[in-house]
């Protein structure tokens, strides 16, 4: 497998960076998955990730480059999934782009919302005087 380098721009300007194996494994069979009816499931992309990079990834891993991806490639930023479709797929178009923010987002809000509730629900159970969710919390004392 040749080596692929990325151009990534920072404040000083073009930087020439070598794509690990993982991620350019993950990147290169995925650009044979472009839509949501092509999708791969991660049990797949993990026996693909093996044959390309002659080694075993664990599941976590294959997600935390997917993840490191979405958030440092452009190319990377074009991986979807979604709760309703099973697998991994490249975006084709912007509006693929947006319904999977859309998804992400409200993901995220039902997680702050529940946390929020949970921290509440702890103040009580544990007859804290505050609840500093952004803060240092009050020391809990089970034992009181």
């Amino acid at each position: 497998m040749t080596d692929l380098l990325l151009d990534h721009i920072d404040s000083g300007g073009a930087q020439r960076e070598e794509l690990p194996s993982l991620k350019l494994a993950i990147l290169e069979i995925l650009s044979d998955h472009k839509s949501r009816t092509s999708a791969i499931d991660r049990r797949r992309l993990g026996v693909e990730v093996l044959r390309e990079v002659g080694y075993v990834i664990s599941d976590r891993e294959i997600r935390e480059a997917i993840q490191e991806l979405r958030s440092s490639d452009s190319r990377g930023a074009l991986i979807m999934s979604s709760s309703g479709a099973s697998g991994y797929w490249m975006a084709q178009n912007i509006q693929e782009i947006q319904a999977h923010y859309r998804e992400e987002r409200s993901r995220a809000l039902s997680i702050l919302v529940r946390i929020r509730a949970q921290l509440i629900l702890a103040e009580v159970g544990f007859q804290w005087t505050k609840v500093d969710p952004v803060g240092d919390l009050p020391q809990m004392d089970l034992f009181e």
